[in-house]
């Protein structure tokens, strides 16, 4: 049965490989404090539209080269562009300050 990890897209710039940022959390042997550890790893990825901070699934699979041994399986989530949420909330308020009633956004 071959891995498979979620991880966080953190780089693009190679040709049909992306890093991927996986974070595991360990308890310390000794004081039992719960620490966040991450994980770089090449993934081959031959689609085109996954971009920088997007959430992916990759799959453990035969070696392609030295360092990339995992594959994209799927894409998770898109990353959220603040600006076009910034844009959405302000044409929101622009609404309902003419008296038309719209869905507010959830604020971070």
């Amino acid at each position: 049965m071959a891995k498979k990890q979620i991880g966080k897209v953190v780089s693009t710039k190679m040709a049909n490989t992306v890093n991927v940022l996986v974070e595991r959390y360990v308890k310390h042997p000794l004081y039992g404090k719960i620490m966040r550890r991450h994980t770089k790893f090449l993934a081959h990825n031959e689609n085109p539209e996954i971009k920088l901070g997007d959430m992916v699934v990759i799959e453990e699979i035969r070696p392609i080269s030295k360092n990339k041994h995992f594959k994209v399986g799927e894409i998770l989530g898109k990353k959220i562009n603040r600006a076009e949420v910034r844009h959405d909330r302000q044409s929101a308020d622009e609404n309902q300050a003419k008296g038309r009633r719209v869905r507010q956004h959830k604020s971070s």
